[in-house]
């Protein structure tokens, strides 16, 4: 057997490696068997492509190192990817009817910005025609990320890296000592980054392209972009299990796991708990064909007129529940709330409380910052010619310091006001808050 001859050839040999790899080694080549296993196990070349191979009607396009937008010296001494041969690459996959399906095999830093966005737009339209999946066995960041973000589903080895979204520009300033001179028709021509002027006008340029960025992948994710911002890592890389929880893919497994699903010869994984599927009849009876056998055509249709109602009512429902919680001066956020296609009525209910409390409480700093401070009451004169009334109580007594008192009697008009006054300052009515 072939096998067992690479394997002698392999003990054969003097190694400087570790007992692990070498173990590894042998154990892959005990695993390929004969040559038409080894080429079966390598894949064939694509026909008319640089670099990708099929396997069992999978075409598995590399997307390996930093991303270039051509192909030039440089890209093919230092294991680099072109953007325009990786783009034919991946387009004659697509076209291929032998192809059923297309694995982006990803392990890139990332790269130029230029041309990323529209191979990447490129990806997400041939997702229309046949399944695309992006495998990330080490590393897919920043430009790298952006590409495996269009494909249908984002799988990742266990130890894999992704995110670094962001976009970074790094311009030399004129410290050469050359004289140059900018037309005066246009002061933006050639900016200086040593300028705070200079700085502003690149970083408007990085913030513009990094904002494409973030929200096409967040429409490829079906996230929103304050979901990436937040989510994504924040410009940082998040290793696979916490790449999955924030949402940035979508399981853990392998290549040959993939390749496997996809060319039909291993049952796909069913969605994870709080994952959705869409499935179809063809979908049914592609992938669980025992299940189709068992459907009739009356049965799967009635079965999903009846889910689709169902759906449809279940929204209604949920639209009605936050309709319900109207109150004035929260039509916007009703209004969002309704057409979210997600939040429920208990969840509404939360935000309008909070909002309305919010409102209350500006409200009541509104009214104390509005209302007239207090002025003090005046204080009741001193009493002239006390004498007069010694010995007079109440009423009486009160008239007769009124008219006693040429203060009282043009502080008060009549000896029955005063008397009213003094009568509220007996009852505690009327508090004097000061005096002479």
């Amino acid at each position: 057997m072939e096998h067992k001859r690479i394997i002698s050839a392999i003990q054969a040999e003097l190694w400087a490696i570790t007992p692990e790899a070498l173990n590894q080694i042998i154990s892959i080549a005990k695993g390929f068997g004969d040559a038409e296993a080894v080429a079966a196990k390598l894949g064939k070349p694509l026909t008319n492509t640089s670099a990708v191979t099929v396997r069992d009607g999978v075409a598995v396009v590399p997307v390996i190192g930093p991303i270039f937008r051509y192909a030039n010296l440089f890209t093919e001494i230092s294991g680099a990817t072109s953007i325009a041969t990786l783009a034919l690459d991946f387009q004659k996959a697509v076209d291929d009817p032998s192809i059923k399906s297309i694995v982006l095999e990803m392990d890139s830093p990332g790269g130029q910005a230029n041309g990323i966005s529209e191979f990447a737009a490129q990806i997400r339209a041939a997702t229309a025609v046949k399944p695309v999946v992006a495998y990330v066995s080490n590393m897919s960041a920043s430009a790298g990320y952006w590409l495996a973000s269009a494909a249908s589903e984002i799988i990742v080895s266990d130890t894999a890296l992704l995110g670094s979204i962001g976009v970074v520009l790094q311009p030399s300033s004129d410290d050469d000592g050359n004289i140059k001179f900018i037309s005066s028709q246009s002061p933006l021509k050639h900016a200086d980054p040593s300028t705070d002027a200079g700085k502003a006008q690149y970083q408007q340029i990085v913030d513009s392209l990094a904002q494409v960025f973030i929200e096409t992948s967040a429409e490829y994710r079906g996230v929103t972009p304050e979901e990436v911002m937040s989510n994504f890592g924040g410009g940082g890389v998040l290793i696979a299990s916490a790449a999955i929880a924030a949402g940035m893919a979508d399981r853990i497994g392998s290549l040959e796991s993939v390749i496997a699903e996809l060319s039909g010869t291993k049952p796909k994984n069913l969605p994870k708990k709080g994952t959705t599927m869409t499935m179809t009849k063809e979908s049914i009876a592609a992938d669980y064909p025992d299940i189709a056998a068992a459907l009739t055509k009356d049965g799967f249709d009635a079965g999903m007129s009846a889910g689709i109602a169902q759906g449809a009512q279940a929204e209604r429902d949920r639209i009605h529940g936050i309709e319900a919680l109207a109150m004035p001066g929260h039509d916007e956020l009703i209004a969002k709330l309704k057409y979210d296609g997600k939040t429920t009525a208990a969840e509404a209910a939360i935000q309008i409380l909070a909002a309305e409390k919010n409102t209350r409480a500006n409200m009541g700093k509104k009214f104390e910052n509005d209302t007239p401070k207090p002025v003090p009451h005046a204080a009741a004169p001193e009493h002239e010619h006390k004498a007069e009334s010694d010995g007079l109580q109440g009423k009486e007594k009160w008239q007769a310091d009124w008219k006693a008192s040429a203060d009282l009697q043009a502080e008060f008009k009549t000896a029955d006001v005063y008397c009213a006054y003094m009568q509220a300052v007996e009852n505690g009515s009327v508090k004097i808050l000061g005096g002479k």
